[in-house]
């Protein structure tokens, strides 16, 4: 057993085969743990902060991926994942054939735990059910749980539908009833060239911003730097089969705009957006609705809504997931660092309440 720490871009990026190929083997299958994401986002966003990518080796095979990288900030140092602005998700790459997984987390975060760069480490958005939190839980000293709304996924649509308020449903196919009237109204979800998805993808940005901005909040996609971000994730995951783009055009009009991902079974409803034009319609039900006939449709197993429990989404289900927020310290520095975080916890509702 080894364990190897990749601290520059040039070793990140000789590691993509065995990432990939460990990413094949584990079990979780979480979008956010693919090397795309993580070295497109380096690439991009990185900035002043120092790549810690943990990786741990048995017999010179590859085994367990921790996606780290330590933020500097003005008073203490932060050791955190990589894309942590952009993923729900934050969770270990395991191998799912290792015999004994938890002698492999703890040579893990022994490893980590004997380097004297950071003061807290932070994982947020764990799930209960990941491979991650059942080996770092102890580990680990303090833990914040919230609930994570999720559609699991069985039967038919029409069955499902009847499980729905009776309210929901007229009110929803009243206002796509009102949409016909302005003109065509069209569902597409069929795949772009890369010309069309840059294009679909601008339409995006500005109609999350204009939305965004009317709330009083500060979109994901206002930065060029994300948006460049973005727009490469997109373009590697559709080659992938990743990439969700689905789109609702009332009279040639760009309605509603809907940038989410599937892996396996799995339906990510990672960012939504809708024009301001057609807010009075219900938009971005009508939209959700569509998403959700779809993974009946085609058979999936989870429409995952990912962080945040607003109150809309509980219109949709009942299905929940405990999620965790775990912190620890090392050092006097980290120890009051971690106290005020634990005793606030701002980032977490921060996140939690995301606006994309």
């Amino acid at each position: 057993m080894e364990a190897l720490i990749i601290k520059n871009i040039k070793e990140f990026e000789g590691l993509q085969e065995d990432w990939d190929d460990l990413f094949e083997r584990s079990q979780c299958k979480n979008i956010f743990l693919t090397f795309d994401w993580h070295y497109t986002w380096w690439k991009n966003l990185g900035g002043d902060d120092d790549l810690r990518i943990f990786c741990v080796y048995d017999q010179e095979k590859l085994v367990l991926i921790a996606p780290l990288m330590i933020k500097n900030k003005k008073l203490y140092n932060e050791l955190q994942y990589i894309a942590y602005d952009c993923s729900d998700y934050e969770e270990l790459l395991i191998d799912t054939n290792l015999k004994d997984k938890q002698v492999f987390v703890d040579f893990l975060m022994e490893s980590i735990y004997v380097q004297k760069d950071w003061d807290i480490f932070r994982l947020q958005g764990i799930r209960q059910s990941s491979q991650t939190f059942s080996s770092v839980n102890n580990a680990l000293l303090y833990r914040h749980k919230e609930r994570l709304p999720c559609l699991k996924i069985n039967g038919t649509y029409d069955q499902y539908s009847k499980t729905l308020r009776k309210k929901l449903i007229k009110d929803t196919e009243r206002q796509i009833s009102r949409l016909k009237k302005l003109g065509k109204f069209c569902y597409e979800d069929q795949d772009l060239t890369e010309k069309e998805l840059s294009g679909v993808l601008d339409e995006f940005f500005k109609i999350h911003q204009l939305r965004t901005e009317e709330k009083g909040g500060k979109s994901l996609y206002s930065d060029e730097k994300r948006q460049k971000f973005f727009k490469e994730i997109a373009l590697k995951f559709c080659k992938k089969g990743f990439l969700r783009l689905e789109r609702l055009t009332v009279d040639n009009k760009m309605a509603a705009i809907h940038f989410g991902f599937v892996s396996e079974e799995h339906y990510y409803y990672y960012s939504p957006a809708f024009s301001n034009e057609f807010k009075q319609y219900s938009i971005g039900r009508i939209l959700q609705m569509e998403l959700i006939k779809y993974c009946f449709e085609h058979k999936f197993e989870v429409f995952d809504f990912m962080l945040g429990d607003e109150e809309y989404k509980n219109q949709w289900t009942s299905d929940y997931e405990d999620i965790y927020f775990l912190l620890t310290s090392r050092g006097l520095k980290g120890k009051i660092v971690s106290a005020a975080l634990k005793n606030i916890w701002i980032p977490v509702k921060k996140v939690l309440n995301k606006s994309w």
